[in-house]
């Protein structure tokens, strides 16, 4: 195996019902052939998946269930931040469009966390690389052929993968806007939240850059609080973290493979990793 993912479920008030989770999560688990997968959960939510899937699906050798319940999240420490953060957040508090909860918002800050911890705690032999696949990131079926050894030996080692979402032209205005930053390491005019242009749902990267990627997006993040500027999601902080250090980062975008096929942008990487 040359790579682990952390992934996650925690039954919050989400973009979609349970039920829809838990079939994509079933194309997810049926898809672990060539990689480690770590699910952390808490204690009602590996109630929950124990309950729905068969024994069969975590009795194995490459899927692991850990319970880290809320409380012990590394953006815990920044409750206060998060649910002050969420009574301004007007595209994800219900006051424009949709309604979710404060945790949800502080659960894709976490995606990186989970990574790191499965790195350090090794609940799997150690792999080259390690990256984050959301639960339902398999969204039309399972895929033997998910995690391709010349695919992943084909991959920089000294780059964090992203899949890009939008087009060049919005990509290079918000580089723009980004890169003029204020006297406190802040863009003058901030992200817009209505954004949408890095795919947070899925990164990978050489097992030595883990930790300094941690790093960039939890200084990022508290710059961000320090200085009460909304993080509408966690693309706000991803993108500005790529776009302040493109040096570190690589986008892919199926659009240079194949400009005349309208693929799912979000979910590149279930085919890029193919």
């Amino acid at each position: 195996m040359l790579v682990t993912f952390a992934t996650c479920w925690y039954a919050l008030n989400s973009k979609f019902p349970v039920n829809t989770y838990l079939q994509w999560m079933k194309y997810l688990l049926e898809s672990v052939n060539h990689y480690y997968l770590v699910i952390f959960t808490d204690v009602a939510g590996e109630k929950m998946l124990r309950e729905y899937f068969a024994p069969h699906y975590f009795e194995t050798t490459t899927i692991k269930i850990v319970v880290k319940p809320i409380e012990q999240w590394y953006n815990y420490n920044y409750k206060s931040k998060w649910i002050e953060n969420h009574t301004k957040n007007n595209l994800l508090n219900g006051s424009i469009k949709i309604n979710t909860e404060w945790k949800l918002n502080m659960l894709w800050s976490e995606k990186v966390h989970f990574v790191n911890d499965a790195r350090l705690n090794r609940y799997f032999p150690e792999t080259e690389f390690y990256g984050w696949c959301d639960i339902g990131y398999f969204r039309e079926g399972k895929s033997d052929t998910f995690v391709s050894r010349q695919k992943i030996n084909s991959l920089n080692k000294n780059k964090v993968y992203y899949a890009r979402v939008c087009d060049l032209t919005t990509l290079n205005n918000l580089k723009t806007m980004i890169q003029d930053k204020n006297d406190r390491g802040l863009p003058k005019i901030p992200i817009p939240p209505d954004q949408t242009s890095i795919a947070g749902g899925f990164f990978i990267a050489y097992h030595s850059k883990i930790d300094s990627w941690v790093k960039m997006y939890d200084e990022k993040l508290k710059l961000y609080f320090k200085n009460n500027y909304l993080v509408k999601d966690d693309q706000i902080i991803i993108i500005d973290c790529i776009l302040s250090h493109p040096e570190r980062f690589q986008l892919i975008d199926e659009d240079t493979v194949d400009p005349h096929h309208k693929f799912n942008h979000w979910f590149q990487f279930r085919r890029f990793l193919s």
